[in-house]
Formats: structure tokens, C-alpha cells, sequence
């Protein structure tokens, strides 16, 4: 797995540039993520965690924010109703042709396809990360993990948290989004923790 980050910003987020205007919310998020490099961004419904995940790798990208050998390499995970809309928001907030977003969907041959092509990004849904895709992802130098709807986490035992777990170790880089951590038991933050911090 690579290491390729340093913790010491080089600029501040003030000195790049959004392609669209952050309220400070989402500025106080962006830059919580940049200092942090596992951090947990639990907004409510509509306050814009998207918004604040791809400004966060425009600004990677845009480097040097932290030490990088090279720009950053994505997976997303997120709901299946949602994963299209994640590339839309790409260009929406990061501008067209600013990544190279692959969506992982369709047959399973044309998945597996697109998991053994070169991409910046690669956006699928949670249920990806089982069963044979999974040794393809483990394959893939991720630097970035993102998951979309982490409380998809709340059952540490279940084979997508652990798929997801065994995945997310080694990459440096990690984003939990939700707005709906707990779903009425404290218990469900822990695989979400455990996803940010496997030492827990």
C-alpha cells in the first residue's frame, strides 16, 4: 500500500481554487479533511458533504497541499441510486474533464472491466467491495477511500464492513460521509471508526 502523504501543508486552502462557493461550513469541513488524514464528515441532509469530498480532492490534486509523489487515486463507495450522481457532481464542482471518473456498474464483466482500467477516480456502490471485485480493488494503489452513507458500516460483523475494513487498510487518506452516523445505537459508529482507524 503506498504512504505517499507527509502531514505538513505546504499552503493554505486559501490559496487554491473552488469552482464554486463553499459556504464556511463547508469550508471548516474541507479543510478539517486536508488536516486530517482520516476524518469523519457527519453534516446533515443537504448541508453538502459531496460538495466537500470533491472540493477536498480538487485541492489534493492541485497540490502541494501535503507531500504527494503523485496526484491522488480515488474509490468512492457509495449508495447504487446514487453512484451516477456522483459523477455529475464532478464536474458540477471540480469542472468537466477535471478527473477522470469511472463509474463501476453495469454486467459483472463490464465491472470487472472497468476495475482492470487505469482511472483517477473509481465511483461503485458498497455491495462492490465483496466477493470477487475485491481482489481486484486490493490490487489498485489506492491513496483516497471515500464512503458515501458510512453508516452502510453499522454492522462491524457483516461481510461488507469487513470487506471494506480489509480494503481501507493501508490507504492513508480516508472520508466517512453522513448525515445519519447513528441510527439509534452508538454501536453503529464503531465500524465506521474502525474504517478510519483500524487501531481501534
Amino acid at each position: 500500500r503506498s504512504t505517499l502523504f507527509k502531514l505538513r501543508p505546504l499552503k493554505t486552502l486559501d490559496s487554491y481554487s473552488l469552482v464554486l462557493p463553499s459556504f464556511t461550513h463547508q469550508l471548516t469541513s474541507t479543510q478539517f479533511a486536508l488536516d486530517c488524514p482520516s476524518a469523519g464528515i457527519f453534516l446533515d441532509c443537504g448541508l453538502g458533504k459531496t460538495k466537500v469530498a470533491i472540493d477536498y480532492l480538487a485541492v489534493l490534486k492541485q497540490g502541494p497541499y501535503y507531500l504527494y509523489d503523485e496526484p491522488p487515486k480515488v474509490l468512492v463507495l457509495a449508495p447504487k441510486a446514487v453512484i451516477h450522481k456522483w459523477g455529475d457532481e464532478f464536474e458540477k464542482h471540480a469542472g468537466v474533464g477535471a478527473f477522470d471518473v469511472a463509474i463501476v456498474d453495469g454486467t459483472p464483466k463490464k465491472k470487472a472491466k472497468i476495475l482492470a482500467e487505469d482511472h483517477e477516480v473509481y465511483v461503485a456502490t458498497h455491495a462492490t467491495v465483496r466477493g470477487a471485485y475485491l481482489a481486484q480493488l486490493l490490487k489498485i494503489d489506492f491513496t483516497v477511500m471515500i464512503i458515501d452513507e458510512s453508516h452502510m458500516l453499522r454492522t462491524p460483523s457483516s461481510n461488507m464492513t469487513q470487506a471494506a475494513l480489509k480494503l481501507a487498510t493501508g490507504i492513508p487518506r480516508k472520508l466517512a460521509l453522513s448525515g445519519t452516523p447513528i441510527l439509534g445505537n452508538p454501536m453503529h459508529l464503531y465500524g465506521q471508526l474502525r474504517f478510519l482507524s483500524p487501531l481501534l
